[in-house]
């Protein structure tokens, strides 16, 4: 596998197949990761995992000479968004996929399927109503107009239009990435609409998801990929409060909690499904809601804590 953006998932994708047994991998025929970073430094790190690095910028198509894919390699294009970078994000997401698409199709090598993590925040607000691969498209904010971009150029590209798989994504929690919950620990007012909806997928099931498309045979697609079980953000605090062991939470401008005023409308209020995932793919979700996720990253940090103390 070729893993372009190696963050928060790529990581985890390149380590679980790393990791694998060769002899009964669940990744199949995938064996070997190469991945693509902008950083020496992050190039070393990824060599002492097992990696082949390139390094490499994709918003700069001249980096990129060095970037190839193996013979039916699958590619993974997991770019998150550097705020930092001093780019629009569309130069980011829309160009460097362009750059990198251009870069892999004049090597000659035939595409056997690319992956790209996209995003839920490509469908807007939909007034707190469900939406699925069947809704149509109508981002309202700069991230959802340069998924939806990247999206386009997918579907139009000679090289990929006939093998490209597009997930969707809620948003992404897991270890060390939990939304608001150094706020909740301070008691900080928050910021976001008590009673709008908020769609989650853990990280470890982003990988699961990843993987299974990698082992089943599949033309260009599109996934919603949530747990299926959004949660009002009132819910999720006060749940989050209580598995954290922090105050009960906060809502700038409501006075009661439990309210369903809220201070600004949210551009992405919606509730996603994600029945055509778990049917066409087959798949058991390890923490079908956040509840159930949130407990198990609090109860691994208590664990490592607990082994820190002893050591």
């Amino acid at each position: 596998m070729l893993i372009v953006g190696c963050g928060y998932v790529g990581l985890r994708v390149a380590r679980d197949i790393l990791g694998s047994d060769p002899e009964r991998s669940a990744w199949g025929p995938i064996r070997h990761v190469t991945a693509l970073t902008r950083s020496e430094r992050r190039a070393g790190e990824l060599r002492q995992l097992g990696c082949r690095p390139v390094v490499g910028d994709i918003t700069k198509a001249e980096s990129l000479a060095d970037l190839r894919l193996d013979d039916d390699g699958t590619l993974l294009f997991a770019v998150g968004f550097d705020r930092h970078c001093g780019l629009p994000i569309e130069d980011v997401y829309c160009d460097g996929l362009g750059n990198v698409l251009n870069q892999l199709a004049s090597c000659g090598e035939p595409l056997r399927r690319l992956i790209y993590l996209s995003s839920t925040g490509v469908y807007g607000d939909h007034g707190g109503e469900w939406v699925d691969e069947t809704t149509a498209v109508s981002p309202e904010r700069e991230g959802g107009r340069a998924c939806a971009g990247a999206e386009a150029m997918l579907a139009e590209h000679p090289w990929s239009r006939a093998a490209h798989v597009i997930l969707r994504l809620a948003g992404i929690y897991g270890p060390g990435r939990v939304p608001r919950l150094a706020n909740l620990r301070a008691g900080t007012p928050l910021p976001t609409p008590a009673d709008s909806w908020l769609n989650l997928i853990h990280v470890d099931d982003v990988v699961n998801v990843v993987r299974a498309v990698c082992t089943q045979p599949h033309g260009s697609r599109v996934f919603c990929v949530s747990d299926g079980h959004p949660a009002r953000r009132r819910d999720y605090y006060r749940t989050l409060a209580t598995v954290a062991g922090a105050p009960p939470p906060k809502f700038v401008g409501v006075a009661d909690p439990t309210s369903l005023a809220t201070t600004s409308r949210n551009a992405g209020d919606k509730r996603v499904s994600n029945r055509l995932l778990l049917d066409e793919l087959r798949l058991t979700l390890r923490y079908p809601d956040c509840e159930a996720g949130l407990r198990a990253i609090v109860a691994a940090d208590v664990a490592a804590d607990d082994a820190r103390s002893s050591g």
